[in-house]
């Protein structure tokens, strides 16, 4: 129902995802084909599909509620197909149809099966959503702008530190810098300033 294919030794696993396995055969020979990972195998006598051929992904799964009084709701159903191309396609329930919403199905299904899997300190996709939902998507963005700041000062080395730190005290080409005054003329006619910006 949730398209995720969940295990205990595995965080969950979209049920679109594709990978080829193989099958053999009543005549003893082996042949791959490419499958989803909720798609169930078929019987290897008459339903395989011809060698390097698509596993047909017609699975389905149909579950039915009722209210407080007893009374049935909207069946909801979870559908994977293959288009004429052999393309995965996926159809949702419609959550909205008995009024439950998208994320409480999460919390209850796939949320619970992620936990085991979550490192403390380490960067996860159910953090960053947590994150956003809670207003706390400035102090993420914050910590990731610290962080790539923090590798580019470590990627400097001392000596490209040191040659920025003698450019700075080289003047530049056509910088005038203030004379010392000389003796019998105007301190206003003499004195002029520097107008590279650097001095």
């Amino acid at each position: 129902m949730t398209g995720h294919l969940i295990r205990s030794q595995r965080p969950p696993e979209e049920g679109p995802t594709e990978f080829v396995c193989e099958a053999a055969r009543n005549d003893d020979t082996v042949t791959t084909h490419p499958m989803s990972a909720i798609t169930p195998m078929p019987h290897k006598a008459s339903d395989l599909p011809a060698d390097g051929e698509a596993i047909p992904a017609d699975s389905w799964v149909e579950l039915t509620f009722v209210d407080a009084h007893g009374d049935p709701l909207p069946p909801l159903r979870h559908q994977e197909g293959r288009t004429p191309r052999g393309k995965i396609t996926e159809t949702p329930p419609d959550l909205d149809a008995i009024g439950i919403d998208p994320i409480a199905s999460r919390i209850a299904t796939t949320m619970p099966a992620l936990l085991p899997f979550l490192a403390v300190g380490s960067t996860s996709q159910l953090g960053e959503a947590v994150a956003r939902l809670t207003g706390l998507a400035d102090l993420v963005d914050l910590a990731k702008h610290a962080g790539k700041a923090s590798e580019r000062i470590a990627k400097r080395t001392t000596k490209e530190l040191e040659a920025q730190r003698i450019s700075r005290r080289t003047l530049p080409a056509g910088c005038r810098r203030p004379r010392r005054r000389r003796r019998g003329i105007s301190r206003h006619r003499i004195r002029r300033r520097c107008t590279c910006g650097r001095c």
